[in-house]
């Protein structure tokens, strides 16, 4: 192959751009690269993203009865794991694996050796290049060397010319199968179903934006032998200047990320500047740069070498945590296109500006600072090719109750901005290029979610004591993660926060808050509270809510694992700043604080008894602590059995049913499989309600509270005031289609109702008696 590798990326270049039918391009290029490496028959393999299925689109030096037959596809077993999983293969027909003898049968009988090298965009793989010789050995190294220099321009033709454009089109007249006709297949356009894994529930609908990340920085620019002397120079200011300009961005996008979520507060990118000054990460970027690479290459091949490092770490968080590398090089890049002048326009396709209150961000991988770059309350969905639980963005998700699907394959190839989506989470699912019958189908559920969404200030009532028909007080109180939820808990006409969860502002952080952190979030809660009572859980990680950068063994059964309760008392150093905290904001406000996971008396005596000590600590430090409330989550059923004797050492308890009931029923909530054995208003758990109740009443002054998602269900709202209930809380946006039935009801129907309820065998049975007793006269829903 000739040594100047510089001339055949030129002819390719010229091949694709002057060819404009994309497969004759290809096997234009492909025949180039045959000559050129002394090969015989040569072919480019695609993971159609259609179907997510192997054809072989364009070939060179293959028998003509085959090539007639083009696009072929690859029959199960022929190859395609090793393409899917970019492998590379050089090597002897004879030293082959049997599943790559199949693609000999595509290129030809007769040869002797096979290359086959990936073609990969952003570190995902989109198909392969093979090459056939009669020479019975491996390619030689220097021409491997040489074609691997074409693979990346020749990848991100095949992304950005073929498959976002015409794969789809070519879709239509569908493919043949080795040794047949082409059949006709046709491949629909519109109601495109894509199955992913989601990070949070949800029913949204609408219109795509595409981000792209680090993908633009992986994208070769340059070769060293264009870059002078002079240019090296240039590029090293450039560097330099970029660095000074992504550390402001960083410090923007600090600042503005703490006014969305003060828990978070700016360590994530606090981190992104220390990473912006790391020795290391400079260095590994100057080599290239003095090795004649623009900048731009420079941070992708750094880059790379970043990720090949990352990968090879056990741990998943800190594996995970090249993500911050990834935010810093795509800020670099974007400081570099500024300073240069050189930004890319927007796409053509971008949505029309009526649909940009409706956005579906559609990304590879979404980093953080994408994230809250774009108005959150536009943002309807987030779908990803990739991206884990415990990625910053799927924690910002989740505490932001955004729709998210992630692990959805081919999505920036098959979706173009401005496509109409539909988001079905529940069911791991979405639905590109929604069609008017599919939007009909959906445009309840939709609709639902959105108002539930949806700022209702104008039209709850002012706050006021809520009573039954019969004159009985019942308390609506709000379940949130943020700071920022409390105004919009306002909003939807509750003032009291029933359960503030803690453990978000553990897990959104690189390292564990420090006391002044916690306590600053918990000063300015109590603030925006204005008086109101605020419910202080203490944290409840572990779990399904490990803390990131804590190293724990992993767990058969995380569930009834070390969390909670257990986890704190085994880490009296976390623990200690977290109480004091806790009872310095006791001083600003009226603070209730509720202890999770207890299962015994000896549980909460050593809760109190580190309260006692973090108070007494406060007071030498001359610091106040107030008058605070104490109470249990009651979730772990041992509880409902020693109840009597925790009740005295209480003020209050609140009732957790999303544990309760698993643990009754040993089922995870989690599981779809096992989700009909989740059975909230089961005769046992509603028995199990009741016996609460009629014990804490016993006792004057002492409230329960149900704080589970039971608390927010229509149709279970007569038989929790049946049981004694009086408070409940749950996400705020719930409360007002709770609040008009409150009205409807007497206690002593809801009684009535309740005594029956608990004689029933089934669930099944409870929602009949429920249904037919209609006690609510509005359409019901659970």
């Amino acid at each position: 192959m000739p040594n100047n590798d510089q001339q055949i990326i030129r002819q390719i270049s010229e091949i694709i751009t002057q060819t404009p039918d994309i497969q004759q391009a290809l096997q234009q290029a492909i025949h180039c690269l045959i000559e050129s490496a002394d090969a015989g028959a040569g072919g480019v393999f695609v993971i159609r993203p259609q179907d997510d299925r192997i054809v072989l689109y364009a070939a060179h030096g293959i028998a003509d009865e085959l090539a007639a037959q083009l696009p072929l596809e690859l029959s199960p077993g022929s190859g395609d794991d090793v393409i899917r999983n970019s492998r590379s293969v050089n090597d002897r027909k004879k030293n082959l694996p049997t599943e790559l003898l199949g693609v000999f049968n595509y290129l030809a009988n007769g040869y002797h050796s096979l290359l086959l090298l990936p073609l990969i965009v952003g570190g995902r793989p989109i198909g392969s290049l093979a090459l056939a010789s009669h020479a019975d050995r491996p390619f030689p190294q220097r021409v491997v060397n040489s074609i691997e220099t074409i693979i990346p321009p020749l990848a991100f033709f095949l992304l950005n010319a073929f498959l976002v454009d015409k794969l789809h089109d070519a879709g239509q007249t569908g493919v043949a199968t080795a040794g047949s006709a082409a059949t006709s297949s046709v491949e629909p356009t519109q109601d495109v179903l894509l199955k992913g894994r989601a990070i949070t529930k949800g029913v949204s609908c609408g219109y795509v934006q595409k981000l792209v990340g680090v993908e633009k920085i992986l994208q070769p620019k340059n070769h060293p032998d264009s870059v002078t002397p002079e240019g090296i120079a240039a590029e090293k200011k450039l560097f330099a200047d970029a660095l000074r300009v992504a550390r402001e961005d960083s410090a923007n996008t600090a600042k503005q990320f703490d006014d969305i979520l003060a828990e978070a507060d700016s360590a994530i990118f606090a981190m992104h500047t220390m990473l912006l000054d790391d020795p290391t990460l400079k260095q590994q970027i100057t080599i290239y740069l003095d090795q004649g690479f623009l900048l731009t290459d420079a941070l992708g091949r750094a880059l790379r070498d970043f990720n090949a490092q990352y990968q090879k770490i056990e741990d998943p968080y800190l594996r995970e945590r090249i993500s911050d590398i990834k935010d810093v090089m795509l800020r670099l890049k974007n400081a570099a296109d500024n300073l240069r002048g050189s930004q890319e326009p927007p796409p053509a396709d971008v949505p029309k500006t009526g649909n940009q209150r409706r956005i579906i961000l559609v990304a590879r991988e979404l980093l953080t600072s994408q994230l809250v770059s774009v108005p959150l309350k536009h943002i309807c969905g987030i779908i990803c090719e990739e991206g884990g639980t415990t990625s910053h963005t799927a924690i910002l998700a989740r505490a932001l109750q955004i729709p998210m699907l992630v692990g959805v394959p081919g999505i920036m190839l098959k979706a173009r901005s401005g496509d109409c989506v539909i988001m079905d989470c529940g069911s791991d699912s979405c639905y590109l290029r929604a069609s008017t019958a599919l939007l009909r189908r959906f445009a309840g559920p939709i609709r639902l979610y959105r108002n539930s969404r949806q700022n209702i200030s104008d039209t709850v009532p002012p706050e006021g004591v809520l009573a039954t028909a019969d004159g009985a007080s019942v308390r609506l109180m709000g379940n949130i993660t943020l700071l920022s939820e409390v105004v919009s808990m306002h909003h939807y006409g509750i003032r009291d926060i029933g359960l503030y969860r803690t453990e978000f502002m553990f897990m959104i952080r690189n390292a564990m808050p420090s006391e002044e952190d916690q306590f600053s979030i918990f000063s300015r809660m109590l603030k925006a509270a204005a008086g109101a009572t605020v419910t202080i859980r203490l944290l409840d990680a572990g779990g399904d809510k490990p803390l990131p950068y804590f190293k724990a063994d992993q767990e058969d059964n995380p569930a009834l694992g070390w969390r909670g309760l257990r986890f704190l008392l085994s880490n009296p150093k976390i623990m200690a700043p977290h109480l004091r905290a806790i009872l310095r904001a006791s001083a600003l406000g009226d603070v209730h604080i509720l202890v999770p996971m207890v299962a015994d008396l000896n549980d909460l005596l050593e809760v109190k008894q580190a309260l006692a000590l973090a108070a007494q600590e406060l007071r030498q430090r001359g610091v106040k602590v107030g008058d605070y409330r104490l109470g249990i989550m009651i979730e772990v059923p041992a509880v409902l059995y020693g109840l009597d004797r925790l009740l005295p050492e209480v003020d209050f308890v609140s009732i957790g049913t999303n544990d309760l009931v698993q643990f009754l029923f040993a089922v995870d909530r989690a599981n779809a499989r096992v989700s009909k054995w989740f059975r909230q208003c089961h005769p046992v758990v509603l028995r199990a309600l009741g016996d609460v109740c009629r014990q804490v009443h016993n006792y004057e002054g002492k409230t329960v509270s149900l704080c589970g998602e039971l608390a927010s269900s229509r149709r279970a709202l007569p038989l929790l005031l049946g049981a004694g209930l009086r408070q409940l809380s749950m996400t705020p946006h719930q409360a007002p289609a709770l609040r008009p039935l409150i009205s409807q009801l007497s206690i002593p129907d809801c009684e009535k109702l309740y005594a029956r309820a608990i004689l029933c065998e089934t669930e099944a049975d409870v929602m009949k008696l429920v249904d037919e007793a209609d006690l609510i006269k509005s359409p019901s829903q659970p």
